[in-house]
């Protein structure tokens, strides 16, 4: 590993890169793969990175958009729609069988998943197709859940004691912050990290 100064422009001199985009070609026609992909993060290119890019090929892995680490560790073929709610489904199916799961744990899984959802109402949803996908009865979770151990169950109760706090103050927004027992990202991660679900991931991958 080594060090230099240079830019964008030194680089696309030197070495071939074609750009991964969610509107570019289809991968699975291409018949050589590119050597090196150029691909941002949570910012779109610039417009003068978009001006050295123009010419460079642009490649897509499917209309849905992707974390980098998700494209780059294996999806580059990834299934298309079909196949994608089939496994969809199989991953919650493997999920629940680590144990009994919230509703709201199950959905932080697939948290970049649709929009206009709480992850309460992600995970019941996922809950409910995978209860037609089996046709088996729907059953809401119960128990304590293995990830969080109810942690979530206590949200509306601190909201509470919260808005109680803040009386008598004025304020447009605030920021709460908490502490989290060092178990519950370790679960998640582990989870991630055995099955590789669609992670908080199904944002547009950008610089």
């Amino acid at each position: 590993m080594f060090v230099r100064n240079g830019g964008l422009d030194r680089l696309l001199a030197e070495h071939p890169f074609a750009v991964l985009d969610e509107k570019g070609t289809d991968i699975r026609t291409v018949q050589e793969m590119p050597e090196a992909f150029l691909l941002s993060d949570h910012q779109n290119f610039t417009e003068a990175e978009e001006a050295l890019t123009k010419d460079a090929p642009r490649y897509s892995v499917g209309p849905v958009c992707l974390h980098a680490d998700h494209t780059i560790t294996g999806d580059l073929k990834r299934d298309r729609p079909e196949e994608e709610r089939m496994a969809l489904n199989e991953q919650v199916e493997k999920i629940l069988a680590y144990g009994e799961c919230c509703d709201h744990c199950l959905g932080r899984f697939f948290g970049k998943r649709s929009h206009g959802l709480t992850n309460d109402e992600r995970g019941r949803g996922l809950r409910i197709a995978r209860a037609l996908e089996l046709n088996i009865p729907y059953e809401k979770p119960a128990g304590t859940c293995w990830i969080c151990g109810n942690f979530f169950d206590a949200v509306p109760e601190w909201a509470q004691k919260v808005a109680k706090a803040l009386e008598g103050y004025e304020y447009a927004t605030f920021l709460v912050g908490c502490r989290v027992r060092p178990l519950l990202p370790r679960t998640k991660e582990m989870v991630w990290s055995d099955l590789r679900p669609h992670r908080p991931g199904a944002v547009q991958v950008r610089r």
